[in-house]
């Protein structure tokens, strides 16, 4: 209902369409004519014990692959950049958190030297606060197949990791924060960020990169310019 009454809103139809889930693949070599050239699904479809869509979010493209977070169902999907076909998926088992009803995976990094895939998700404690809440990170030194302790990244109420890995080594974390203002009357949002050179086993303190009042900066997606 609105101010004006009610308004019919038609259903979105089947959840299990292509385009529901799934990952756009576009073809941007005419800049000024990007083309969609089809529709990737990842995770698990909708059905028995599955309560809501994947939720496909971070996404890293490394060695002819595009390993997709799919924030939804604890897992990372695995796509053939030259098939736009899934070839795997990796369950997030994180040694210590198997409790937990989910960890939101988002962020992805690949450490091109070593061959090291990092994932960056968001711990949320309870009760939700500033004490209990973090931004964590864990390691995967066999491409997915088992996954290190996580560290504790980022302290505070906190939340959409993305990252990124420099020219240099060094990994970038982006992330969303409200932890400066929480608790309050008036709860705002920054982009905050800090970095590692030892392949995400420590981290920076935060520094503030966006925070615009009343708009909420947030789900900052990093991008390495060539």
């Amino acid at each position: 209902a609105t101010a004006r009454g009610k308004v019919q809103v038609p259903g979105l139809g089947d959840p299990n369409v292509r385009e529901a889930n799934s990952v756009a693949v576009i073809d941007v070599s005419t800049p000024a004519a990007p083309r969609l050239v089809t529709f990737v699904r990842t995770g698990r479809p909708f059905g028995a014990g599955v309560h809501g869509g994947s939720s496909p979010c971070g996404i890293l493209a490394a060695g002819g692959r595009v390993f997709v977070a799919n924030t939804n169902d604890d897992s990372i999907s695995v796509i053939d950049a030259a098939t736009n076909t899934v070839t795997g998926e990796i369950p997030i088992r994180i040694p210590g958190l198997e409790t937990l009803r989910g960890v939101l995976p988002i962020g992805l990094a690949w450490h091109e030297k070593n061959g090291w895939l990092l994932l960056a998700f968001v711990g949320r404690g309870k009760p939700d606060n500033n004490a209990n809440d973090n931004v964590q990170v864990c390691i995967s030194r066999d491409r997915g197949d088992s996954w290190s302790k996580p560290v504790v990244a980022a302290s505070g109420r906190s939340w959409e990791p993305g990252m990124i890995q420099l020219d240099d080594g060094t990994i970038d974390l982006f992330y969303s924060s409200e932890a400066q203002w929480f608790p309050g009357t008036d709860v705002q949002q920054e982009i905050l960020l800090i970095s590692s050179s030892d392949n995400g086993q420590s981290w920076t303190s935060p520094r503030r990169v966006a925070y615009t009042p009343g708009m909420r900066d947030g789900m900052a997606v990093p991008v390495l310019l060539a």
